[in-house]
């Protein structure tokens, strides 16, 4: 994948969203035993309501459904330079693990889609929660 270096997920996690704004992030991840954390403003991980086996299945299912080969790498805007931040979502899903990484807004719309799907499920009103 071009341009990203730093290693996809911690050993474990199944997802990580990470937005890193002046230098300090923000984010949540879910672990492939249910654990669900969240960070804010730079601080540590904390505990999240878990998901069950159910909701964790789901999460599978939508990760593995995303097409995330077709939008792993850096997507930036030559037209923006910075003040936008980067946003850092990395996903263990059947050929990956993936990472997308967004600079300056730049948003594409699978992994809008993708968030979205997940959404629900992390806050315990999707399926499988």
């Amino acid at each position: 994948m071009t341009g990203v270096s730093d290693p996809p997920l911690p050993d474990g996690a199944l997802v990580q969203s990470v937005f890193t704004a002046e230098g300090v992030s923000s984010g949540w991840r879910v672990w492939d035993d249910g654990r669900h954390e969240s960070m804010r403003d730079g601080g540590d991980w904390t505990a999240a309501p878990p998901l069950g086996p159910e909701a964790v299945a789901e999460v599978r299912r939508v990760l593995a459904e995303a097409g995330l080969a077709s939008i792993a790498g850096v997507h930036d805007d030559p037209e923006v330079r910075g003040g936008g931040g980067v946003l850092r979502f990395a996903a263990a899903a059947p050929g990956g693990p993936f990472v997308v990484e967004l600079r300056d807004g730049v948003s594409p719309a699978p992994l809008e889609r993708l968030v979205a799907r997940l959404v629900p499920i992390l806050a315990g009103r999707g399926p499988g929660a």
